[in-house]
């Protein structure tokens, strides 16, 4: 019996040669593969299958060519073993007409990648190897993505359980913070009121005036603090609603009404003509959605200013639009608007009183709104034709609340 040899072609030195195992039991047939393939490959041989079983328990081939017929176990079987340990090995089989039937069995079970015919021609035998490389090379390539895929798809898949496990840290530290904050600027606001409405005495002008802004700003302060508290119930799908039937005409007066001292100041006119349309949904957000809408108009519109509501019944859905011919939306900024904190224009030239023209606020009103509407399985959104052209935003609202409705 012969032992097991190799023979090592000149190396390439831009790309690795691929090792390829030929196992026949005639030395004549081995020794012309050899000489074939040497070139080309590193080209290990073996007599029998025994031998070829050796081999490959010290390493992985990137093809097999096994001789059919053989002593002791045939090549079908050798290449059946062979798949076993390395799957992505090409297995091709040397066969006369004779074994047509094992060969058949051979190719369904997948066992065989191809098979060449004795006597075969040099040319057949060399193109037939020359795929099963290429083939061998790109399963390879692609198993190896797949493996650098999987391992980046794992890496990503813990940045983002830990990313998640931050943001709710994060957002456990401001529901703690924001109620922590709201309870002593509740107290602050009360004894305020308590001073300013005189029970514990009269104040000189200027002392009435400290009084006045001290209030004013602790008022500012618990808004930020519930704007803050709404969206973080948003944001963890934590917004409770209190669902009942009111008509959405007169709940745009109630807003224009509670912000009539600013409308005031600010000589802005409100026109309501929202008809008589009922829905069943949570006033009391639904109202917060007005005042903000309502607020922003204000806020990006000139003294002087038309801020009109109008309002129809379409498809089952009440279609509300707040129209201002304020400072307009640029067409590029008309989704940011809802993001969180966002604001229109340099965010310092902005003043301190949010009523004002280009006034204050928290960059939250628009993503409230926003959170408010997907609760209520409704939409928003903005239409502006650009700079000075003003705004007009959509809501749109199911007349009646079916959870996991969306319209």
């Amino acid at each position: 019996m012969t032992e097991a040899t190799v023979t090592t072609a000149p190396v390439d030195a831009q790309k690795p040669m691929q090792d390829i195992l030929v196992v026949d039991d005639e030395i004549d047939n081995l020794d012309l593969l050899k000489r074939t393939f040497r070139r080309e490959y590193n080209v290990h041989t073996a007599n029998s299958a025994q031998e070829a079983l050796k081999l490959l328990e010290r390493q992985e081939f990137a093809v097999i060519v096994s001789d059919q017929r053989m002593p002791e176990m045939t090549g079908v079987e050798l290449l059946q073993k062979a798949r076993e340990k390395y799957p992505y090995t090409i297995r091709i089989l040397l066969t006369g007409y004779t074994d047509i039937n094992a060969l058949v069995d051979a190719i369904n079970m997948g066992h065989v990648y191809r098979y060449v015919t004795k006597p075969w021609s040099r040319e057949e035998i060399v193109m037939t190897v020359k795929r099963a490389v290429e083939h061998y090379e790109t399963t390879k390539q692609n198993f190896s993505l797949l493996e650098e895929l999987k391992i980046k798809n794992e890496a990503l898949e813990n940045s983002f359980k830990e990313l998640k496990r931050l943001d709710e840290l994060k957002t456990r530290f401001m529901v703690i913070s924001s109620h922590e904050l709201r309870t002593p600027a509740s107290i602050i606001s009360g004894n305020l009121e308590l001073l300013m409405s005189g029970a514990l005495g009269e104040f000189q002008k200027d002392q009435k005036e400290i009084v006045e802004n001290a209030y004013k700003g602790t008022t500012r302060l618990i808004d930020l603090i519930e704007d803050v508290l709404s969206v973080l119930r948003i944001d963890s799908h934590k917004l409770k609603l209190n669902i009942s039937t009111f008509n959405l005409h007169d709940l745009v007066n109630e807003g224009a009404d509670a912000l009539k001292i600013f409308i005031h100041e600010r000589k802005q006119t409100v026109v309501n003509n929202i008809p008589a349309i009922n829905i069943e949904a949570d006033s009391n957000r639904i109202y917060q959605a007005v005042i903000n809408l309502l607020s922003n108009a204000m806020k990006y519109s000139q003294d002087g200013a038309l801020i009109e509501f109008s309002g129809s019944v379409e498809n089952g859905a009440a279609h509300i639009i707040c129209k201002d011919n304020g400072i307009g939306i640029p067409k590029a900024e008309l989704e940011k608007i809802f993001e969180k904190f966002y604001q229109l224009g340099d965010a310092d030239q902005h003043r301190t009183s949010k009523h004002k023209f280009m006034g204050g606020g928290s960059g939250l009103g628009l993503t409230i709104v926003r959170g408010t509407m997907e609760e209520h399985n409704g939409k928003v959104w903005a239409e502006s034709e650009g700079t000075n052209t003003g705004t007009a935003i959509h809501l749109v609202i199911p007349l009646k609340h079916v959870p996991g409705n969306t319209v």
